[in-house]
């Protein structure tokens, strides 16, 4: 079952394409070659999955295709089941620190419960306009469950975006329009493997657009970064 629908599922054993061919048709995309591994790249309603080996591919009655990790922890997966219901669950007692490039804090914002996460996203929003910190990207460093998605939600909700936001754990990045015209560009970069990957969707070109690029999991391109990133590290207080 997927969101209350029967499902059929594969699992990607990592060398069988044409068995994925066969179950997800039209709905995989060209395979890609590299450093050695297969890279499957999949349609699903929220954009284009990367499955990778061990992966499941799940089919629904009208040849609609998700894709699910069989590896993702359990404190990875309850946030994400909180927040398809509109409920952020991992932000609270925590503390948000911007950094600048050479790792200096010139902001700290704590955000005691869920209750305030909303302040404390217009703080970051209003300090970040106010500082002379030019860069559009910003790199959120934490460890798994500490709450970057749940404050990057609040960030695009006080930015007016009028699009659901969740993790692109598996379509690597969504795009969502905020009030003033500009894009917002959300990434998480948790199941690459590679930072080639991160260069395969065109990262280089979403950095150098306009907008502004919040960025889960950055460790995993640090090669890729611009200089002159943001900094913001979430943890518990």
């Amino acid at each position: 079952m997927h969101n209350g629908k029967p499902m059929n599922a594969l699992r990607w054993d990592g060398v069988n394409i044409e068995e994925v061919k066969e179950f997800a048709g039209e709905a995989l995309m060209q395979p890609h070659l590299c450093m050695g591994f297969v890279y499957l790249y999949i349609v699903t309603p929220d954009g284009i999955a990367q499955c990778n080996e061990g992966d499941w591919i799940l089919k629904d009655e009208s040849g609609v295709c998700y894709v699910r990790s069989e590896q993702e922890s359990e404190e990875q997966a309850e946030p994400a089941k909180a927040e398809q219901n509109g409920a952020p669950t991992k932000a609270a007692g925590r503390v948000v620190e911007i950094k600048d490039s050479a790792g200096n804090v010139l902001k700290t914002i704590r955000i005691a419960s869920l209750a305030n996460i909303n302040n404390a996203a217009k703080e970051f929003i209003e300090f970040i306009s106010a500082s002379p910190l030019q860069s559009n990207i910003f790199a959120f460093y934490g460890k798994m469950g500490a709450g970057k998605t749940t404050f990057i939600k609040a960030l695009c909700k006080y930015l007016g975006a009028s699009d659901v936001v969740n993790s692109p754990t598996f379509t690597i990045v969504n795009e969502y329009g905020s009030a003033k015209g500009f894009p917002i560009y959300h990434f998480d970069f948790y199941r690459i493997k590679t930072p080639a990957e991160a260069l395969d969707i065109g990262v280089a070109e979403y950095f150098a657009a306009e907008g502004l690029s919040f960025i889960e999991w950055p460790e995993k391109i640090k090669e890729l970064l611009p200089t002159d990133a943001i900094t913001v590290c979430i943890c518990e207080e």
